[in-house]
């Protein structure tokens, strides 16, 4: 006896097919960023301040210029105002496409575009260029400031350049797989670096 599917056309058929395999591809994409999202927030703890870094004395909530600021309660001259760190992400795109990169500390299957803290007396192209040359072995060149964002989870501030790259790539200890993504199948994800790489991708119109 031919079922329903059988006697469908294969054209329609086909169709049917492809959408319950990007149905799975989307459910277990979803899946696998779900868990990168509590991964994230759990793994990531700011500091409470309650003792001073500085000469050991409990701190206190102060108001300062309406904000509340943890001040040492021995009065050392020590008050946290919970500023976001300044870090840079750099979206590295070579001939052969876009570098995404897993860090040893990640999940496995996590992979993002690579980042790093500004150093001191640095500008943030200038961290670009050299997260891209230390982290990868890359030279970077053609930079483009793409946007900035807010990584709440560690409270920085993402300062995002896109960089065209050349070299061969040499992962630094702190990175242990990547792969290359051409532009054209690079997806954006949820969180700071994900829409980075989404504004970047509309801004080629791509997406």
């Amino acid at each position: 006896m031919l079922t329903s599917a059988s006697m469908m056309p294969l054209s329609h058929a086909n169709v049917l097919k492809k959408r319950q395999t990007m149905a799975i591809k989307n459910c277990v994409r979803l899946t696998l960023l779900m868990w990168i999202s509590r991964y994230t927030m759990d793994k990531f703890i700011r500091p409470s301040f309650q003792y001073c870094p500085h000469c050991g004395a409990k701190t206190q909530d102060v108001k300062i210029e309406g904000q509340t600021v943890k001040s040492c309660a021995a009065k050392c001259g020590f008050a946290n105002f919970d500023n976001p760190a300044p870090v840079v992400a750099v979206i590295v795109e070579t001939p052969d496409g876009v570098v995404l990169a897993h860090n040893t500390q990640w999940p496995k299957g996590m992979f993002s575009i690579i980042a790093g803290y500004v150093d001191p007396y640095e500008i943030p192209e200038q961290t670009a260029i050299r997260e891209t040359q230390e982290e990868l072995g890359l030279k970077a060149y053609d930079i483009r400031f793409v946007g900035h964002y807010m990584f709440h989870a560690k409270n920085q501030l993402m300062i995002a350049f896109a960089v065209k790259a050349q070299g061969d790539i040499t992962l630094n200890h702190e990175l242990d797989e990547y792969k290359l993504v051409p532009v054209h199948k690079l997806k954006p994800w949820p969180g700071a670096t994900g829409d980075a790489v989404k504004d970047w991708l509309a801004n080629k119109g791509v997406c």
